[in-house]
Order: C-alpha cells, then sequence, then structure tokens
C-alpha cells in the first residue's frame, strides 16, 4: 500500500510539473520571446524604410505607404506586446524586456514616423529611428 501510494505521489508530481513547466512557457516565455522577435522586425524595418523616412515625400508613393503601413502596424504590436506579458515589471527590472515606458515611447516614435513618411513634420526620421534603437535596447551598427 505504502508503495502505491509513493508511486501515485511521484507520478502525480511528475504531472504538475508538466503542467506548471507548461504553462510557465506558454503564457510568460512565448510572449517574451514574441516581443523580441518584433523588435528584431523593428530594428529590421528601420533599416530597410531608411531611405523613406530620410526622404520624406520624395519616395514612390507604394514605397511610402508601404513604409507608413509597417511602422503603424509595429507600433501597435508593440505597444500590445507588453500588455500580454504577465509580471512585465519584473521582467524589465531584470531587463529581459524594455521598460514599459520605453515602450510607449518606442510605440509613439513608430506612430510619428509613419506620419511623418509622406511629408515632413516636426518629427524627424533618423534622430526619431536613433532613439527607437535607444529606447528598444537595438544596436545601432553605426
Amino acid at each position: 500500500m505504502t508503495e502505491l501510494r509513493t508511486a501515485a505521489l511521484t507520478v502525480l508530481g511528475g504531472v504538475l510539473v508538466y503542467v506548471l513547466g507548461h504553462m510557465l512557457e506558454k503564457f510568460v516565455l512565448e510572449p517574451v520571446l514574441e516581443q523580441r522577435r518584433l523588435i528584431g522586425q523593428i530594428a529590421s524595418s528601420l533599416v530597410f524604410y531608411a531611405n523613406e523616412y530620410s526622404n520624406p515625400g520624395k519616395g514612390r508613393p507604394e514605397a511610402m505607404a508601404e513604409a507608413r503601413d509597417a511602422f503603424r502596424d509595429q507600433a501597435s504590436e508593440l505597444r500590445a506586446s507588453a500588455y500580454t506579458v504577465p509580471c512585465y515589471g519584473i521582467f524589465a527590472w531584470l531587463r529581459r524586456v524594455p521598460a514599459l515606458r520605453a515602450v510607449i515611447q518606442a510605440s509613439h516614435d513608430l506612430i510619428g514616423l509613419s506620419n511623418s513618411i509622406h511629408t515632413a513634420t516636426v518629427v524627424t526620421g533618423p534622430e526619431t529611428s536613433l532613439r527607437i534603437r535607444q529606447l528598444l535596447g537595438i544596436p545601432s551598427g553605426d
């Protein structure tokens, strides 16, 4: 009888560890990794569309529209990504993710880039791009 109880507790403990590990992976680690992938996409877009935001209104209309839409989409996805990570503040404190205020400012700046693709506004592309990189911890590579 004691062996049966020990075996049952061992199996129950194993199942519990598996379920908790899977929940941690699904609800905590995956959102963190997804945000990191998104930051990588933003880094790529900042390089790929540099000619569009550095010369507002002078590119092909299709290319300017593509850059505008990409930056706006990434701005909204970035902000949403911060709200999908449970205990975001702890991960930010551990420097696994950017601080929430940095994410919100970077999102704001991406929208500014999006709005300034067709015509120059108060937002200047290269300076805004540099600030986004700094906020999100993207090396400038310069």
